[in-house]
C-alpha cells in the first residue's frame, strides 16, 4: 500500500515522500539497519525517507539511498533528516541525517519554570515524601502481566463503575 500512495503522491505533485511509520528495528554493528523496518524499507519505492518507532532503538542509517531513523524513545533525542529537492534530477537530495540529544549538561533551565517547579515541591514535600505502601515482592519490571499492572488497572476499573480494565504492559 505504501508504494500504491508514494506512486499517486508523486502523480499528484509530490517532490518529496517521507514514510512515519510505527515499526521497530535495530542497526548493526556494520551499520547495516535491520529488523522490521529494514525490511520494510527494503521493499519500498518512490519514497525518499522512513523514519520508524516502537523498538526504543537508536537507528541512523540507510536501506539503499533511503535514511532510516528511528530516534529511541520518550523524547531522549531528535532524529533530524533534512531533505532537499534538486529539480534537474527530480530527485530528493539527503543533505542531513543526525541524532541530537534533547537533554544534556548543555541545557539550561528556564527560571521561571524552576521557580514554578520548586514551589510546587515545596508545598507539597511532605506529602510527596511519605511512603505510602511497601511490597512485599519484587515488582517486575519486564514486559508482561504483573501484579503492579494489575493494582492499576483494578483501581481504574472500581474508579469507574466498570468491569473490567487494562492497559499495555509499558503502562
Amino acid at each position: 500500500i505504501v508504494n500504491e500512495l508514494a506512486a499517486r503522491l508523486r502523480k499528484e505533485g509530490a517532490h518529496i515522500v517521507v514514510v512515519l511509520a510505527h515499526i521497530g528495528g535495530t542497526q548493526e554493528e556494520d551499520g547495516r539497519v535491520a529488523g522490521p523496518i529494514g525490511s520494510f524499507a527494503s521493499k519500498l519505492k518512490g519514497v525518499d525517507a522512513v523514519l520508524g518507532g516502537h523498538s526504543h532503538t537508536i537507528v541512523v542509517g540507510k536501506v539503499g539511498s533511503v535514511p532510516v531513523m528511528i530516534a529511541g524513545s520518550n523524547g531522549r533525542r531528535l532524529g533530524v533528516v533534512r531533505l532537499g529537492f534538486d529539480p534537474p534530477s527530480g530527485q530528493a537530495v539527503l543533505i542531513e541525517q543526525a541524532m541530537k540529544e534533547t537533554f544534556g549538561e548543555a541545557v539550561q533551565p528556564d527560571s521561571r519554570v524552576t521557580s514554578v517547579v520548586q514551589s510546587f515541591q515545596k508545598k507539597f514535600s511532605g506529602e510527596m515524601d511519605r511512603g505510602v505502601a511497601v511490597a512485599s515482592v519484587k515488582i517486575p519490571t519486564e514486559r508482561g502481566e504483573s501484579p503492579l499492572g494489575n493494582l492499576m488497572s483494578d483501581i481504574m476499573r472500581q474508579a469507574v463503575g466498570a468491569k473490567i480494565a487494562f492497559q499495555n504492559s509499558g503502562g
